[in-house]
């Protein structure tokens, strides 16, 4: 038992280290939130970034809500009330709560843009524990398939065999059309009730179909089978079924196709009856036919007597039963005789079935059944006996050794650690192996005929008895748990097998079985089922692909052992198909991909490896893939990968892109820098090594920027406008390498990881013209001041020619004026 918890711990062990390693490397989002309505974040996985583009210190202490969609707050808070009720209820009640649900949600990432995703939660202590995938892509994919789920449906509806649902149980959950006109029965009046209580099944047919169920419920499919079903018209029909288990909505349900075989079985009926006669015919003259006189001389035999006794017919038949017979068998022989004569005269059957042993003509002994009846004249006169001989030699050498069985089978129930038991049809102990009192403390005198509920926990044995009951009507039970009350007072978990026990008229009569203690087991369990939990959500939900693979010939081979659905879809893989499967059958080109040395090295080594991203392509598959490979202490290797195909051409587009870039920031007829805010020169580019002289790998390990601005004051200005990254332009005349002042002009920008870029370009010709148009503005001044005062004096010319002019017109108008006046006045005097 030590060993066995020794095991379970170290079992823990294993699983809470692949639950690290997993977690650490998985691209899912995994996060944990205080369990309130605000829902703060406690912890969340480096896959953030690459996800939503958040760091997990943005996220981490602020409220879930903070990021999802408005629309979708008012779905999601019900939810998590739900969660918190289940928690109120687990303080009160003090019991284990676990429930998990899978959400659907509008998620802004840090470019602000909605993406659709999807959340398992689960309630983990006090925190609500999260896996999250983007869906976006997949909300499409899901449209499409709605389209698909209805052209099933109508194949489903139409199908010409009866096709059915039903739960692990054996509960209806849905059937088609064919369904409903096989049995007579809508299919509204069989959902929700079991198959076991509606009768529709013969009596006889009922094992099977439970043996089948049982089967079915541990994912193995059955048929197809024969049963006779009774239709509710009252009708019977032969219909042959088979079962398959599916999973539906994430839930384990069985798939049940029938067929009428009515008719067929008619036809099969008449043949086999046909058959039977001669079958017993055939059968009859295998066996060794006889008749003697009423003194047991041979009368007649069929050849058959040469494999019985090694005597033709011929020589059989001048011989005396004292030849072939051992002497005690002749005294059988004759009992058997009498006893015949004697029913025959109180006018019962005659006939007599007995054993003896014969002498072969080889001299072996072998051992002879013979079946007798006695031969009557056409008068009814007896006059001798018939009958036939059977070699039961086997047969009794197989008695022998069932019986050599039983024996050490009962040593073996007596010395058991296991539980062994009967019941009576009243559930009272009938019979108990010693183990019970080792586990127990009772003495098996204090539990013999008492009901087995005496000795079981108070809560469980309403349950127990209506499992009992179910047992009794002929089902079967594996691996039933049950608690039982030791006689100190304590808790013993019980896992029980029982088959029904049977008199010899096949009546049930009660149950028989074994039982084993889980108890430390159990505690192991409880230790290991929230860590396992974790894992088994982690597995089945992370949206890298992960397989885990048996080690066959020391690496020579490598087994699929399981493989998670995001490991299906990218693999483009079915698990049934390739679990139990070679690498090298399912991936035929995986050798060369590189990826089986890798596996070899860490099962050797223990060590964790990368398989960096590389082309792998068959005919099912193609596309770049990066494995991360390590090895279980159990020595099984587990692969964690993921499909970086559209990575791949992201990248490629992307070093295109690169490479336009560079070509134009090379040969771009503008300065550019690249520094940290230290102002360390990172990056030049050719015009300024052209234009400056420096050169990227001369200034690594230089004060650029001394070398370039000389006077501390003047550097000192031209680091603060650095620094400010305003993006405005401004003129500085920078020293070049060979020691010239080259004029330039300025702008920088700040990218997001800190560093900066300096824009610049060579004015310097600029200048020169400006200089040159200085030079031309001041001549034109000068030649304008000259051109201005000689047009000032010509003007002045001007002015004073015209002064005269209008004064000379003025005197002349007036002259007129008075002359005209004058020849008036002579005029008039006339």
């Amino acid at each position: 038992m030590r060993d066995k918890n020794n095991g379970d711990l170290e079992a823990l062990r294993r699983s809470e280290e692949q639950l690290r390693l997993i977690t650490e490397n998985t691209s899912d989002n995994i996060s944990l939130t205080t369990f309130d309505l605000k829902a703060v974040y406690v912890y969340i996985n480096p896959s953030v970034k690459s996800l939503l583009g958040y760091d997990p210190e943005d996220m981490i202490g602020r409220s879930f809500f903070d990021f999802v969609h408005p629309d979708d707050k008012m779905v999601l808070f019900p939810l998590l009330k739900k969660y918190i009720k289940l928690k109120t209820k687990k303080i009160l009640f003090k019991k284990e709560i676990r429930v998990s649900e899978t959400i659907e949600f509008r998620f802004k990432n840090k470019s602000g843009n909605w993406r659709f995703m999807q959340s398992t939660v689960n309630i983990i202590g006090d925190q609500l524990l999260a896996v999250t995938r983007d869906i976006t892509n997949q909300k499409k994919t899901e449209e499409d398939l709605k389209s698909s789920e209805e052209r099933l449906k109508i194949i489903f509806e139409f199908a010409p065999d009866a096709i059915y649902l039903n739960d692990l149980k054996g509960n209806f959950l849905d059937g088609n059309r064919t369904a409903e006109e096989l049995l007579g029965y809508k299919k509204e009046e069989l959902i929700g009730r079991n198959f076991l209580n509606l009768k529709i099944l013969s009596v006889k047919d009922l094992p099977t179909a439970i043996k089948n169920l049982a089967k079915n419920v541990l994912g193995k499919r059955t048929g197809p089978d024969e049963f006779l079903m009774n239709r509710k018209d009252g009708s019977q029909i032969s219909v042959e079924v088979s079962n398959f288990p599916v999973k539906i909505d994430n839930k384990i349900v069985i798939l049940g196709i029938a067929r009428d075989i009515s008719e067929r079985k008619k036809s099969e009926e008449a043949l086999s009856e046909s058959e039977e006669k001669y079958r017993l015919l055939a059968t009859n003259t295998l066996d060794i036919i006889w008749t003697t006189d009423i003194d047991f001389n041979i009368k007649f035999v069929n050849s058959a007597i040469y494999n019985l006794l090694g005597y033709t017919p011929d020589e059989f038949a001048d011989l005396n039963p004292s030849v072939f017979t051992m002497p005690e068998g002749l005294n059988t022989i004759q009992a058997a005789a009498e006893k015949s004569i004697s029913k025959f005269n109180a006018e019962e059957s005659s006939q007599e079935k007995f054993e003896v042993k014969q002498i072969r003509k080889d001299g072996t002994v072998i051992d002879v059944e013979i079946t007798s009846n006695l031969l009557q004249d056409s008068e009814g006169q007896i006059i001798g006996f018939q009958g036939r001989s059977v070699d039961i030699t086997e047969r009794k050498i197989a008695e022998e050794a069932l019986k050599e069985s039983e024996d050490k089978f009962r040593n073996y129930v007596e010395t058991s650690q296991d539980l062994i038991w009967e019941c009576d049809a009243e559930g009272r102990f009938i019979y108990l192996n010693p183990a019970w009192e080792e586990v127990t403390g009772y003495k098996l005198s204090e539990m013999f005929g008492k009901p087995f509920t005496d000795f079981t926990l108070k809560e469980e044995v309403e349950t127990n008895r209506e499992e009992f009951s179910k047992h009794l009507e002929g089902g079967f039970v594996k691996g039933y748990p049950s608690t039982y009350i030791s006689k100190k007072g304590s808790n013993i978990n019980l896992i029980f097998n029982a088959i029904p026990l049977y008199d010899k008229d096949k009546n049930i009569i009660g149950t028989q079985g074994s039982a084993y203690d889980i108890t430390e087991r159990k505690k192991a369990e409880e230790t290991l089922v929230e860590s396992e939990v974790r894992f088994k959500e982690l597995f089945n939900n992370m949206s890298n692909g992960v397989c885990i693979y048996e080690v066959v010939d020391g690496g020579k081979d490598f087994i699929f052992k399981g493989i998670n659905k995001s490991g299906e879809q990218i693999a483009n893989v079915k698990r049934s198909k390739i679990l139990g499967k070679s690498i090298y059958e399912v991936r035929p080109n995986i050798e060369k991909f590189g990826l089986v040395d890798v596996f070899r090295r860490v099962w050797k080594t223990g060590k964790p490896e990368i398989h960096s991203e590389k082309f792998y392509e068959d005919e099912e598959l193609n596309g770049y893939f990066k494995n991360y490979v390590y090895r279980l202490d159990s020595g099984e290797v587990i692969a964690i990968f993921e499909d970086q195909t559209e990575m791949r051409k992201a990248e490629e587009e992307l070093s295109k892109e690169r490479i336009l870039f560079k070509a134009i920031i090379d040969n771009i007829p503008v300065m550019l820098t690249r520094y940290n805010p230290k102002a360390d020169m990172l990056y030049l580019n050719k015009e300024f090594e052209k234009i400056i002289g420096w050169k990227t790998e001369e200034v690594q390990n230089m004060d650029m920027m001394e070398k370039v601005y000389p006077d501390p004051d003047y550097r000192k200005q031209a680091l603060e406008y650095m620094e400010k990254a305003s993006n405005e332009w401004q003129e500085f005349q920078v020293q070049s390498k060979s020691g010239k002042t080259i004029n330039s002009e300025w702008s920088n920008i700040r990218l997001d990881d800190g560093t900066q870029i300096g824009i610049g370009i060579d004015i310097n010709e600029r200048k020169r013209a400006e200089e040159e148009i200085l030079k031309l503005k001041d001549g034109l001044e000068v030649q304008v001041e000259e051109k201005t005062k000689e047009l000032k004096e010509k003007i002045g010319d001007l002015q004073r020619f015209f002064d005269a002019t209008v004064e000379r017109e003025l005197r002349m108008e007036e002259l007129f004026n008075e002359n005209e006046k004058l020849k008036a006045e002579l005029k008039k005097k006339g």
